[in-house]
């Protein structure tokens, strides 16, 4: 019944660029942090939320390609999740 929020923010360190993005959906248990990543791997059926489960596989292949990684966190004083994307300061994106 809550409005959906998406937050996206960008940090850096040293050795990378952090991108991420945070709403306040039902989140993620961490159980199933490799299995989201995978080719038609649904946590839900397709009648409960839609979509083909090729979503995050398809962000996961195309930031590997150019040298990043993706992965989530737990938003544990909120509902909802935090996505992570990180990329090499000398990647270079085109």
């Amino acid at each position: 019944n809550d409005t959906p929020e998406i937050h996206i923010g960008y940090d850096e360190t040293p050795s990378e660029y952090v991108l991420f993005v945070k709403d306040n959906g039902m989140g993620i248990d961490l159980k199933y942090q490799y299995q989201i990543f995978r080719p038609f791997k649904r946590l839900h059926s397709a009648d409960q939320i839609e979509g083909t489960g090729l979503g995050l596989t398809i962000c996961q292949k195309a930031i590997e390609k150019h040298g990043g990684r993706i992965w989530f966190e737990r938003n544990d004083d909120q509902p909802g999740c935090i996505f992570k994307i990180s990329f090499p300061r000398k990647a270079t994106i085109q």
